[in-house]
């Protein structure tokens, strides 16, 4: 009885540890921090699943394959394929959003037009004659100019279909096993590190996680705020009572998703806190571009039809 306990509780020592080991993807035979993996090819991915096969192993080979051929630079080169990643990512998400981005861009530079329109509707939030013809000038609106006004909806639902894969990559990577950020190793759980406090290690994770928390905060409310800042530069109609609802609305959903960016960030590996780190730092800079983009283009459309007079 005594060996027959032995082996069982060996045995679930073993499973344990196997369970907590996630970081387990690896293209190539290898050993991670101590740990003999069994590389998986492509077509192997998709035996655990469609996403598994078309993103989180193309994901995590990628992270592989850059970190290996910069080997030499040790962490830095695993940072630096987190980087690559995070580009390559990014940039096909854009491709994919590319006709939602310029239909919120057009949106942009309707908003007097719409702001005009619920203005000549001032009670279209109780009256509901004004609410019905509110909506049906608005659509002729989007229609004329070629917008679709649920883009922001579709944007947000690819992205967190990628998030999902992108999540599974950097947690399943073997390749972060190796990889410490003074002390603080890539495939452990951010808040975790935080919490249990062990010195160093833990600092870095918690300047990793602040890092983190204010590149989102920018990359979200700043574009917001240099849109009202112009907005009022250049004057708007009226505020009615439905645009200063929808405009609380909307500033409660970016609240609520920025505390949940948060509580995620927290929760996840600290390579998917320097993933989004970078990512939030790239939005911020496309959404810089395209307000500038808007702003030339409502200058020069300004310009013309002060010429025209």
């Amino acid at each position: 009885l005594g060996d027959v306990y032995k082996r069982q509780t060996l045995e679930s020592k073993f499973n344990t540890y196997a369970n907590s080991i996630t970081a387990c993807i690896t293209p190539v035979d290898g050993v991670f921090d101590g740990l003999k993996l069994e590389g998986k090819s492509w077509g192997d991915a998709f035996h655990y699943g469609i996403l598994e096969g078309l993103l989180v192993w193309p994901i995590s080979a990628m992270l592989y394959y850059f970190a290996a051929g910069m080997h030499s630079l040790g962490v830095g080169g695993i940072i630096l394929s987190i980087f690559f990643v995070t580009l390559i990512v990014r940039g096909v998400l854009m491709l994919l959003t590319l006709k939602q981005t310029m239909s919120q861009t057009r949106m942009q530079e309707l908003q007097p037009e719409l702001e005009a329109l619920q203005a000549k509707y001032p009670h279209a939030q109780d009256n509901q004659y004004e609410k019905q013809a509110l909506a049906q000038e608005q659509m002729k609106l989007y229609k004329k100019y070629k917008i679709n006004p649920f883009g922001m909806i579709i944007t947000l639902v690819l992205q967190f279909i990628i998030f999902i894969p992108v999540w599974g990559a950097m947690q399943g990577s073997a390749i972060l096993r190796d990889g410490d950020l003074f002390g603080l190793r890539l495939s452990a759980q951010t808040g975790n590190s935080i919490l249990n406090w062990s010195g160093w290690a833990s600092g870095v994770a918690l300047i990793l996680f602040i890092v983190m928390a204010l590149a989102q905060a920018v990359g979200m409310f700043l574009p917001q705020f240099l849109q009202k800042r112009r907005a009022k530069k250049n004057g708007k109609a009226p505020k009615t009572a439905m645009m200063s609802q929808q405009a609380k609305t909307m500033k409660i959903t970016q609240i609520v998703m920025f505390c949940m960016i948060l509580f995620t960030g927290f929760m996840l590996p600290v390579a998917m806190a320097i993933y989004w780190t970078i990512a939030a730092i790239i939005t911020l800079c496309q959404s810089l571009i395209v307000q500038l983009i808007v702003a030339k283009h409502s200058d020069k459309k300004k310009f013309a039809k002060y010429k025209t007079k």
